[in-house]
């Protein structure tokens, strides 16, 4: 269930909600025996990288579980990418969690979490308007 709603986000079909994106059973299978150490927000990750990396029908587990003995220390950021593309690429990912986990955390109470991470709740609103996180929608 997670995994179709995970695609459903990240690659949104005809009707919308629907993902055009499948997974074959044997991938599926993998993806249930996956440890899943950083939990739900890593299995999401997964799916979101695999859905854009995706060039058919199907989501490939190559793409989609990284972190394989060759990969290395690079925290899921292209090492293949300019300095400062790579670096907006991994604060955009750290942005993202962050205030998706804090907004979970306090149930989407705006004052509240922008107390705990100490910033202005209109930075706030901000960075949630960026990464499209707005529960109201």
């Amino acid at each position: 269930m997670l995994v179709d709603h995970f695609m459903n986000r990240a690659a949104p079909g005809d009707p919308p909600g629907q993902s055009k994106l499948r997974v074959t059973p044997e991938d599926m299978q993998t993806l249930q025996r996956h440890g899943w150490p950083g939990n739900v927000r890593e299995l999401r990750n997964a799916v979101e990288r695999a859905c854009l990396l995706s060039d058919g029908d199907y989501i490939s587990l190559d793409d989609a579980l990284q972190g394989g003995s060759d990969a290395g220390p690079t925290m899921g950021v292209g090492t293949d990418l300019p300095f400062k593309e790579a670096k907006g690429q991994l604060v955009e990912m750290f942005e993202r969690e962050y205030i998706e986990d804090l907004m979970t955390r306090h149930s989407t109470n705006l004052s509240a979490a922008a107390r705990e991470a100490q910033i202005d709740r209109k930075h706030l609103r901000e960075l949630i308007r960026k990464y499209d996180l707005d529960p109201r929608k």
